[in-house]
């Protein structure tokens, strides 16, 4: 056990010790390998790409490497843009970010700029699309996701109080609604008074975070400590991937987190590395105690 956590150790600090900002694009390269399982030829594509940029700096270092692995995932989005998952194009506007950024004389301060502006307008557009849903603001989103969803499963039993077999007949029923080819017709899904108000808490925490964090990321840095912003975005990546784990979209987060942390801020620095080694190790433990309680995922 000491000579693991010794190893631990070493391999940490190394990680430290690398160049910032060959850290960070060996950090995206990895997001878009994870980013990449909707699409075979996408998949393919980067798993043969990206370790060559990994392990060679002249190559992730280049703008046109990034230009092209923006190329390949936008047209793999675009293939399937009606089923394929946000964070899916977050990683095509990310890569963009990093091949622009790499044309510039300082490309720490160019990635640093744009993971903060990009942040800040995909919570802002996240906010605005929210406000402007009548059916997302009355909690029918939350309410959905919490008796159908079975990622949200843990939340609407632990804390909703609602019996596994009620869940798993209200996946029933509207399975048996859906598939249905003959004469349309209508279910009744068991809920709870407890239910509503959680997903009236889930809607509003949801709003009113989104928001603050679109409004400190998109003011001047004069007038916003990075502290603040990165208070704000580990806040909601705790509150929301804890529960949900969509790993993808969580570690592109981070990752643009991380790009505008200053190199003097090291704590906070850490804390995102933490996070992103963490992320998959969780969504496995999650995953496989979802499979144990409730026999899905």
């Amino acid at each position: 056990m000491n000579s693991l956590c010794k190893e631990f150790r070493r391999s940490w600090n190394k990680l430290l010790e690398l160049d910032p900002t060959d850290l960070l694009i060996k950090a995206t390269l990895l997001v878009i390998i994870f980013n990449s399982n909707h699409d075979k030829r996408l998949l393919t594509a980067v798993v043969i790409l990206c370790p060559l940029a990994f392990f060679a700096k002249a190559l992730h270092r280049s703008a046109p490497f990034w230009f092209l692995l923006t190329a390949i995932q936008a047209i793999a989005v675009y293939h399937r843009w009606f089923s394929v998952d946000n964070h899916k194009y977050l990683s095509v506007y990310w890569s963009f970010a990093v091949a622009l950024a790499l044309c510039t004389r300082k490309p720490d301060k160019a990635l640093a700029l744009n993971g903060r502006v990009l942040l800040g307008l995909v919570f802002a557009f996240a906010t605005m699309w929210k406000v402007m849903s009548p059916d997302y603001l009355n909690g029918s989103f939350f309410q959905y996701h919490l008796l159908l969803d079975f990622r949200f499963w843990p939340m609407a039993s632990w804390l909703g109080g609602l019996p596994q077999e009620v869940l798993v007949d209200n996946a029933r029923l509207y399975g048996q609604m859906t598939m249905s080819s003959g004469v349309p017709f209508s279910v009744q899904l068991k809920s709870s008074l407890l239910i509503s108000w959680i997903a009236q808490i889930l809607t509003w925490w949801t709003v009113v975070l989104e928001a603050a964090i679109s409004i400190v990321f998109l003011a001047p840095s004069r007038r916003v400590s990075t502290f603040t912003r990165n208070v704000l975005l580990w806040l909601f990546t705790l509150t929301t991937y804890v529960w949900v784990p969509i790993i993808g979209f969580a570690s592109s987060l981070l990752v643009m987190g991380l790009a505008q942390t200053e190199l003097s801020r090291q704590r906070d620095r850490k804390v995102y590395l933490i996070l992103l080694l963490a992320s998959p190790v969780y969504l496995l433990l999650w995953r496989k105690s979802l499979q144990y309680v409730f026999n899905v995922g």
